[in-house]
């Protein structure tokens, strides 16, 4: 049995609207529903792993995310613990456990990244630093959902995304923090992907 996909077309600056699963004659009303766990993984490719090491930048997970070198460079997951996020009709938030430390080894300094989320409703996965909120990157390039149709609950839903853009805010803040000059607003972070099971709530 197939799984059915929906094509999510430039999310940065979508407005609010329903994205019909393929084939579907018309687009159903959407049911409120709550995440209940999965993975959200950011894979960095092998090009942006040597240019931060020659930078002396180290980027690791913290909490209960994981760090794994693949063919492609380096991936990092963290836990999808809550949220209301369904890529059927871009709406909603992942909200993560875990966070991304940045490292200089160059300058001594580092930070943490914590509270990450994912929304689709602004195509930003959004983040806390230094006590404030932090939107640290915006998703593009080609961007796809599909969704598990087996009948039952939990149902399974996984977004791929192949461009990841560091806001200017968090390229200026990272360099503040960690007195360099490597982070450049727009540059691609990578890519991402993230599995998680949704239930229907009244």
């Amino acid at each position: 049995m197939g799984k059915k996909v929906a094509r999510v077309a430039g999310l940065t600056g979508l407005a609010a609207g329903l994205v019909a699963l393929a084939g579907a004659a018309a687009a159903p009303a959407l049911a409120a529903t709550a995440d209940t766990g999965g993975t959200f993984s950011i894979g960095i490719p092998r090009g942006h792993v040597a240019s931060l090491a020659k930078a002396g930048i180290v980027v690791l997970p913290t909490g209960p995310g994981t760090a794994a070198v693949v063919n492609s460079g380096e991936r990092i997951t963290l836990p999808v613990t809550s949220g209301n996020a369904n890529f059927i009709g871009t709406s909603g938030t992942l909200h993560l456990a875990g966070g991304i430390e940045f490292i200089d080894g160059a300058t001594g300094k580092s930070v943490t990244l914590s509270a990450l989320s994912f929304s689709y409703d602004t195509a930003e996965i959004g983040a806390r630093a230094g006590g404030h909120g932090l939107g640290l990157g915006l998703i593009g390039g080609s961007e796809n959902g599909t969704q598990d149709p087996v009948s039952g609950t939990p149902t399974s839903q996984t977004f791929t995304a192949s461009s990841i853009s560091l806001t200017a805010a968090a390229a200026r803040y990272l360099d503040r923090v960690l007195h360099t000059k490597y982070f450049k607003a727009q540059s691609d972070l990578g890519s991402l992907v993230t599995t998680y099971d949704i239930e229907t709530v009244s």
